[in-house]
C-alpha cells in the first residue's frame, strides 16, 4: 500500500494547492487505471473464448500509459496531464484500428463503440484542469478533437470505416448525433459539478482560515486568562503573607495590649485625617485637570477656528484678487493717457503683491497644519545646490561666490520640503540684502552640536543691528531693512519651520559685514516610520538605510496582495527606495497569478524608481524542484530589471544582508 501511495502522490509538493494535488493524484490515477485495463480486457477474452488475439499492443499500452507518472514526480504536473490526455484517445484509435485490420469485431456496435469510448476520453482534460485553468484545459483537448474529427478518416483509410462495417450515412449520423448529444452533456455536467466543487473548496478554505483566526483569538484570550490566574496567585501570596504578618502583629498585640491600644487609636486618627487630606488633594486635582482639559479642548478649537477663519479669508481674498489681475490683464495699456497709465501700473502692483501676501499666508496655513510628512535621508550638499539653481541668473550676473562644506554633517534625517523652504528663503534673503559695494559671498556650512546638527548659512551683506532689532527679526511682515523691496515673511517662515522640525534658529551678525543664521535641528534617531497599517499588512520606511519592509500579518487575499505592493509602488517611486523586504513567515505564499502579476507589473516600475534589491522571508524551503525551477525564472527576470533577490528563512538574515 505505501508503495501504491508512493506511485499515485508522484509529483505532489508543498507549493501546490489543494486542487493542483488532488489534479496530480488524480491524473497518476488515470494512468494506473488505464494500464491495468488491458490485463482485465485480456483476462475477459480468455475467460469468453480460451485465448486472445491482442497480446502484444495489450503489454505496449500500459508502458505507454504510466510515462505521465515520471513527468510528474520530475515537476511538470501541468505537461503530464496534457500527455495523458492525449494518450488516453491516440491508443483508443491505434486499437480499434488494430482491432477491426486483424478481423476482430468488425461490425457495427464495435466501430460505434470504439468512437463512443474515444469521445468519452475527451472528457479527461475536463477532469484534470480547473475551471481557472482554461488555456491549459483547452491545449490538452486539441489532441482529443483532432482525433474525433480524424476518427472517420482514418478508418476509411484503412479500409475500415463506417461504410465498411455496414453502417448506412443516415444509421451513422444518428449515432454521431447520440454522440455528440451525450458527450455535450456529460461534459457540461462535469464543468458544472466541477465549478460547483472549486466554489465549494473556495468558501471552505474561507472558513478555514475565519476558523483559524478566531482559534489564535481564543488563544490570545487563553494567555490573557492565564494572566490573570498568575496575577491572582501572586495577590493571593500577597495577602497570605500580609494574612501571616497580621497574625504576628495580633499575638504582639494580646502580649502589649495595653500600650499598643493607644498608637493603634493615633494610628488610626492619622490614617483618617491622611485619608480625608487625600481625598480633598484628588477633588482638587480633579478639578484642576477638568479645568486645564477645558482650557485645551478651548485652545484648540480657537486654534482651529483661526486656521479655518484664515483659510477662508485667504480662499475669499484669492478669487477677487484673480478677477481684479484678470480684468487689468485685459486693460489696453498702450491706448492709456500717461496719468492713467500711472494709476494702472500702481493698481497691478498693489494687485500683485496682495496674491503674494496671500500665496505666502497659505504657505505658513499648510506648515501649521501639515504633519504627516515623511523623513528621508537628505545629503545637505544636493539640497543646497537645488535650491541654488533657482537664483543661477543672479548668481551669474552679480558674480556671487558661494562656498560649501558639509564634511561634519553631510545629511540629515528630516523632511525635504520644509528643508527646501528653509534654505530657499534664507538665500532669497542674502541676495535682497547684498552689500551694493561689494560681491557677495555666500557660505554653506554643517556642525554637529551635540544631539543636533546645525546649518550655518553665512553673507558679507548688510548685516543687522541686533541692538535694536533682535526682537523683531523673526516677526510676521518685519522688515529690517526698508529701502530693499520685500513683504517681511521669508524669516518669519524660515521661524515656524525650523520650530516645526523641533529646532531652533539664531542669528549673528554686525552692521555691513556679515550675517549668520543657526538652523539647529535635533539628530532623527527613529529611523522606521509607518507607511500604510492594514489589518493584514503593514508597510514601514527606514530612512538611513533608504529601505523599506512590507509584512504581512496573516494569509491575505488576492486583491489584498496587489493592494499593499501597489501603495508600496507609490512610494518606490515617491521616495527613491534602494532595496526591499517582503516577510511572509506569518502568511501563505501568493498565488501563481499574483506572482506573475508583481514580476510583470511593479518589479519594471519598481525598477526605474532605483530598487535594486528585494530579500523576501519565508518559511517554505527553496529544496523543492518545482520552486527551484520557478525562482530561477523570477531571478533571471530580475536580473534583466538589474534588480537581485534572495530568499532566507529568518527576518535577521535577509535584514544583514540589506544593509
Amino acid at each position: 500500500m505505501s508503495v501504491l501511495k508512493s506511485i499515485l502522490h508522484a509529483g505532489v509538493s508543498h507549493s501546490l494547492s489543494k486542487s493542483e494535488k488532488r489534479a496530480v493524484i488524480l491524473c497518476n490515477s488515470f494512468c494506473i487505471a488505464f494500464a491495468l485495463i488491458p490485463f482485465v480486457f485480456t483476462f475477459l477474452v480468455w475467460l469468453t473464448s480460451g485465448t486472445s488475439r491482442f497480446s502484444w499492443p495489450l503489454l505496449i499500452q500500459p508502458l505507454v500509459m504510466l510515462t505521465p507518472i515520471p513527468v510528474n514526480a520530475l515537476g511538470f504536473t501541468r505537461i503530464s496531464r496534457i500527455l495523458l490526455s492525449w494518450l488516453v484517445p491516440a491508443i483508443i484509435v491505434t486499437y480499434s484500428v488494430y482491432n477491426k485490420l486483424g478481423g476482430i469485431d468488425i461490425e457495427s456496435s464495435s466501430y460505434v463503440g470504439f468512437r463512443l469510448t474515444m469521445i468519452s476520453a475527451t472528457m479527461v482534460p475536463f477532469l484534470l484542469f480547473n475551471t481557472q485553468q482554461i488555456r491549459w484545459m483547452v491545449l490538452a483537448a486539441i489532441v482529443p478533437i483532432a482525433i474525433i474529427l480524424g476518427f472517420d478518416p482514418i478508418h476509411s483509410a484503412f479500409g475500415v470505416g463506417y461504410h465498411q462495417v455496414g453502417l448506412s450515412d443516415q444509421s451513422y449520423e444518428l449515432s454521431n448525433i447520440r454522440s455528440f448529444i451525450t458527450i455535450v452533456m456529460i461534459g457540461s455536467i462535469s464543468l458544472i459539478l466541477k465549478r460547483i466543487i472549486e466554489k465549494s473548496e473556495q468558501e471552505n478554505t474561507k472558513l478555514v482560515e475565519e476558523l483559524q483566526q478566531t482559534e489564535q483569538k481564543l488563544k490570545d484570550q487563553l494567555a490573557h486568562v492565564r494572566q490573570q490566574n498568575e496575577l491572582i496567585d501572586t495577590q493571593n501570596q500577597l495577602l497570605e503573607s500580609r494574612y501571616q504578618s497580621i497574625l504576628k502583629s495580633q499575638q504582639y498585640l494580646i502580649e502589649s495590649k495595653e500600650s499598643l491600644a493607644l498608637a493603634n487609636e493615633i494610628i488610626a486618627n492619622q490614617k483618617q485625617l491622611l485619608a480625608d487630606e487625600n481625598r480633598l488633594l484628588e477633588m482638587e486635582l480633579l478639578n484642576r485637570n477638568k479645568e486645564l482639559e477645558k482650557s485645551v479642548k478651548d485652545l484648540i478649537q480657537s486654534n482651529n477656528n483661526l486656521m479655518q477663519y484664515s483659510f477662508m479669508v485667504s480662499h475669499n481674498l484669492r478669487g477677487p484678487v484673480a478677477s481684479f489681475l484678470g480684468l487689468l490683464n485685459i486693460v489696453p495699456v498702450e491706448k492709456l493717457d500717461p496719468e492713467l497709465k500711472t494709476i494702472y501700473e500702481k493698481a497691478l502692483k498693489t494687485g500683485q503683491l496682495l496674491d503674494s501676501v496671500i500665496s505666502d499666508i497659505n504657505t505658513v496655513l499648510d506648515v501649521q497644519k501639515n504633519n504627516t510628512h515623511i523623513r528621508q535621508k537628505i545629503y545637505w550638499e544636493k539640497l543646497v545646490n537645488r535650491n541654488l539653481n533657482f537664483f543661477r541668473q543672479e548668481i551669474e550676473t552679480l558674480g556671487i561666490k558661494i562656498k560649501q562644506d558639509f564634511t561634519q554633517a553631510p545629511y540629515i534625517i528630516s523632511i525635504q520640503p520644509i528643508l527646501d523652504s528653509i534654505v530657499y528663503n534664507l538665500i532669497s534673503n542674502a541676495i535682497k540684502f547684498r552689500s551694493p559695494t561689494r560681491p557677495l559671498v555666500l557660505q554653506f556650512e554643517t556642525v554637529l552640536e551635540n544631539e543636533s546638527i546645525a546649518l550655518r548659512v553665512t553673507d558679507n551683506g548688510l548685516g543687522i543691528n541686533l541692538e535694536t532689532q533682535r526682537g523683531q527679526i523673526f516677526k510676521m511682515y518685519k522688515r529690517l531693512h526698508n529701502h530693499v523691496e520685500g513683504k517681511g515673511l521669508g524669516l518669519y517662515m524660515v521661524k515656524i519651520q525650523t520650530e516645526f522640525l523641533n529646532g531652533t534658529i539664531d542669528v549673528a551678525s554686525q552692521l555691513d559685514q556679515f550675517t549668520t543664521f543657526s538652523i539647529r535641528l535635533p539628530i532623527n534617531k527613529t529611523s522606521d516610520q509607518v507607511l500604510l497599517d492594514k489589518d493584514y499588512g503593514t508597510i514601514t520606511f527606514n530612512a538611513l538605510n533608504n529601505s523599506t519592509e512590507i509584512h504581512f500579518k496573516r494569509n491575505f487575499t488576492s486583491a489584498e496582495y496587489r493592494e499593499i505592493y501597489q501603495i508600496g509602488l507609490d512610494y518606490f517611486k515617491r521616495l527613491n527606495i534602494k532595496s526591499a523586504l517582503a516577510d511572509l513567515t506569518q502568511s501563505h505564499a501568493p498565488e501563481e497569478a499574483d506572482q506573475y502579476w508583481l514580476l510583470n507589473h511593479i518589479a519594471p516600475e519598481a525598477s526605474k524608481a532605483g530598487l535594486r534589491k528585494v530579500a523576501i522571508v519565508n518559511k517554505v524551503t527553496v529544496a523543492d524542484p518545482q520552486m527551484v525551477t520557478y525562482l530561477a525564472e523570477v531571478n533571471k527576470l530580475l536580473e534583466s530589471l538589474s534588480i537581485e533577490q534572495r530568499i532566507f528563512q529568518s527576518h535577521q538574515e535577509a535584514t544583514e544582508w540589506l544593509t
